[in-house]
């Protein structure tokens, strides 16, 4: 008979995942060499457990569950290639097509594997992204008082909150995300001890956000907090209008917000052109990348195309959809429409639609900022949301007892 014993799980033990998972998140705004050095760190330490412990299994029955998922991924890495091959960059645009495997597919695969293994929970990762947010929004007001920074001794740029990022632009968003993250968790997260001392502190964090949201002067920002807050309005109206602190937080809400532009003209300017449909030169930038859409249109041109085509000082089409359209062609558009396909779908089966409003919010921003195809931003942003939406599909997949003893 051959002996019993179970294997140690050193890397369980040693909490290294667990410190590389706290690393990609915090770095991610600013992806710099320590995102870069977490994203290889967590593959080698899953590569090493998977060896160690021979969990071939767990694999396929992570990627069954998930297949939707990696069928839009497969499609879109497949369109990558055939574009790589015929656009004006191949060689660079099959390391753009590896790049996109290991920092986005790879992780998201990884993080799967480690939650069914139990390294981590929902709440550990809620956690992360929160504490991230608020050092963050911290830094953003330090800015607001000093004109600078604190982490980096950035300047404020034309006037709106960058915080330690790059720019106006990916400071709203992350502001726009802790704004949703917190008015979701006021209006839902019972709180068993200390509840008016937490709820107090959710409700003062939210204020912050909003005000550095605003004076980001992202204007794709506050129209994605905006379609958060009023989709998860309208499908919890029945119980938001039936509760008198909901109503009380809604209308302070509103308040706030008029309160915070009113006292500030830089923001009615904005706001105003806003409502003119001032467009900071996008619309010249999608008229050209659709006319050469039109000459390539079922592969593109190639990842970051735009660069050598536009022929303007702009790395991003500043539109999801033309931007697919012009890298990947209508293969690539396909392969985006199977994986959000598959992906609401998936909120609907796990009935878990606040995730919807989420990732919706965040589609619509990227109508006018950012990539989903080459940013490490904004693809690992992305990369979050799906986590927490399959994660439910995980769950199915865990046993109830997951530490098997293991032959020696």
């Amino acid at each position: 008979m051959a002996i019993q014993s179970t294997k140690q799980d050193y890397l369980r033990n040693s909490h290294l995942f667990q410190g590389m998972l706290i690393v990609w998140i915090l770095f991610i705004p600013l992806k710099n060499t320590l995102y870069h050095i977490s994203v290889i760190s967590m593959i080698l330490m899953f590569v090493y457990h998977v060896i160690q412990f021979q969990t071939y299994k767990i694999l396929g029955a992570i990627l069954t569950q998930t297949r939707g998922l990696f069928i839009g991924f497969g499609i879109i890495m497949l369109s990558m290639l055939i574009s790589s091959l015929l656009g004006i960059n191949p060689l660079q645009n099959l390391v753009d097509l590896l790049k996109f495997f290991y920092r986005f597919v790879a992780v998201l695969f990884i993080l799967f594997y480690f939650y069914h293994q139990k390294f981590f929970s929902r709440k550990f990762l809620v956690t992360i992204i929160l504490v991230t947010l608020t050092l963050y929004a911290l830094d953003g007001l330090y800015q607001y008082i000093t004109h600078y920074d604190l982490i980096f001794h950035k300047p404020l740029e034309k006037g709106g909150l960058i915080g330690p990022t790059f720019s106006r632009n990916i400071f709203g968003l992350f502001m726009a995300g802790y704004a949703s993250l917190l008015f979701y968790s006021i209006a839902t997260y019972k709180i068993t001890e200390h509840p008016f001392l937490l709820k107090s502190i959710f409700t003062g964090l939210f204020a912050l956000s909003l005000f550095l949201l605003f004076h980001s002067l992202s204007r794709a920002s506050w129209l994605a907090f905006a379609t958060f807050s009023i989709l998860y309005t309208l499908f919890n109206a029945k119980q938001i209008f039936l509760s008198k602190k909901n109503l009380l937080f809604l209308g302070l809400l509103i308040i706030g917000t008029f309160t915070i532009f009113y006292f500030s003209p830089t923001l009615i300017h904005r706001f105003d052109s806003l409502i003119q449909g001032q467009d900071s030169n996008r619309f010249i930038i999608w008229k050209r990348t659709f006319d050469l859409v039109k000459n390539s249109l079922w592969f593109g041109y190639g990842v970051d195309s735009s660069i050598t085509l536009l022929k303007i000082s702009v790395m991003h089409v500043h539109n999801m959809i033309l931007e697919i359209a012009l890298y990947l062609g209508i293969f690539g558009i396909i392969g985006y429409a199977v994986l959000l396909g598959s992906v609401y779908k998936t909120i609907y089966i796990i009935k878990q639609y606040h995730y919807a409003f989420f990732l919706t919010s965040y589609l619509i921003l990227l109508q006018f900022d950012g990539s989903l195809v080459n940013s490490k931003l904004h693809v690992s942003i992305f990369i979050v949301y799906l986590w927490f939406i399959y994660s439910h599909i995980i769950d199915k997949t865990i046993a109830p007892n997951h530490t098997q003893k293991m032959e020696s």
